[in-house]
């Protein structure tokens, strides 16, 4: 997950694992959590699941001085472990990352885990997520039930992307959104580009959390994302700055927003959190 730095959640040394802080160790745990449920419900009336990650890193970090998993690795962990006891389930896994170094380093760490089940498929993609979920969605008629983890540095997919994932029949997605870096470009002339891209219109820049400070613009922007998603349930959860963090306080880093349109999603994720 993302500091303040050019990085997307970890702090970057040539040679050494990215160091992870705890805060966001909280995505991986509910990920640890939530994925073998997700594969059990869906897997019990579909042949065929589907995992993406937008933004899937080099696959494992360093905290405390420990080497631990990323997103990546969680969820082929929990692929394979869910497929030895669902021999007749298919999971396809996408895994997707811009940064070319990062995927050297990913596909070293999931050759760890191999061989898979023969009815597990992990592709890795260097590629933009912004460019490359939009065209396999535009290629793709009907997905199977599908789980997407959107985790970028600063902004996430923008809302339309994110929409025309959410439109599709049983899929759900977890939203990582970098309130820090959101709060400071809502007001930033040069950043209105940006902004614009993230909801696909220039509606936000007329709503009154623009005239807010603190608290109530932090929660009315975080209505407003809301009402701008597709979807039936939206489930945000805050997470504060870590203590390691120089500046930030109890101040909200960043939200889990968990988005689905079946209820049962919606409350195993809010159980699990």
């Amino acid at each position: 997950m993302t500091d303040l730095s050019q990085n997307r959640g970890a702090d970057e040394t040539p040679g050494k694992p990215q160091h992870l802080k705890r805060v966001s160790r909280i995505k991986h745990v509910i990920l640890q959590k939530y994925l073998p449920a997700w594969a059990v419900i869906l897997g019990s009336r579909h042949q065929r699941l589907a995992y993406f990650d937008c933004f899937a890193g080099p696959g494992t970090y360093e905290l405390e001085g420990q080497p631990v998993a990323g997103s990546p690795i969680i969820a082929v962990n929990s692929a394979i472990e869910y497929l030895r006891s669902h021999p007749t389930q298919r999971l396809i896994m996408c895994l997707i990352e811009d940064d070319r170094n990062q995927v050297l380093e990913l596909q070293k760490n999931v050759t760890n885990l191999q061989p898979y089940p023969a009815n597990l498929t992990v592709n890795i993609n260097c590629a933009d997520s912004k460019k490359l979920v939009p065209d396999l969605l535009s290629k793709i008629d009907r997905l199977c039930p599908s789980f997407f983890l959107i985790d970028p540095y600063g902004h996430p997919l923008p809302i339309p992307t994110i929409n025309s994932i959410l439109r599709r029949d049983r899929t759900e997605a977890l939203i990582n959104l970098m309130w820090f870096r959101i709060n400071m470009d809502l007001s930033n002339p040069l950043m209105k580009m940006r902004m614009d891209e993230l909801f696909g219109d220039d509606d936000w820049s007329r709503q009154p959390f623009m005239h807010m400070r603190g608290a109530e613009r932090e929660t009315r922007f975080i209505e407003y994302f809301k009402s701008r998603l597709s979807c039936r349930f939206a489930l945000p959860f805050k997470i504060r700055y870590d203590p390691e963090d120089i500046h930030g306080g109890s101040r909200t880093k960043y939200y889990l927003l968990h988005v689905s349109n079946h209820v049962k999603a919606a409350l195993l994720m809010k159980e699990i959190i």
